[in-house]
């Protein structure tokens, strides 16, 4: 088993890929024709590993009928990982665009992590192993 995506929606979801894209690294690609708009950021392997959905989600309901404004409640989710390997580059993204940080090492010293405040609360963590 292994993780194959995470769905994200909001009712305006461009700052939302600009941010995966501009700062984590994703690439917009290819994504089936739904009837509703959003993205698939695909990660460095050509993964799709994040799905943006505008609106409600279809996790809620059919985006574009009855509500079509995301959930506040994002229930247990703390926040979303990835790996990466360029430190230097994620913070140099990160402090270009303005957005907070936060940076810890692991008590055994395997891997440093940075904890990014991302759009709409979303907070993303970008693992570097040592």
């Amino acid at each position: 088993m292994r993780l194959d995506h995470f769905s994200l929606s909001a009712p305006d979801i461009e700052p939302i890929k600009n941010f995966f894209c501009d700062v984590i690294g994703l690439e917009v690609g290819e994504r089936p024709d739904f009837n509703f708009p959003g993205y698939w950021l695909y990660g460095s392997d050509g993964t799709a590993v994040v799905h943006l959905i505008q609106g409600q989600g279809n996790s809620k309901g059919a985006p574009g009928t009855e509500s079509d404004t995301a959930s506040d409640d994002t229930g247990v989710v703390d926040h979303l990982a990835f790996g990466a390997e360029d430190l230097t580059g994620l913070i140099d993204r990160v402090e270009a665009g303005g957005w907070t940080y936060r940076q810890n090492t692991l008590p055994n010293g395997a891997a440093k992590q940075v904890f990014i405040d991302g759009p709409d609360g979303l907070v993303v963590e970008v693992a570097f192993r040592t």
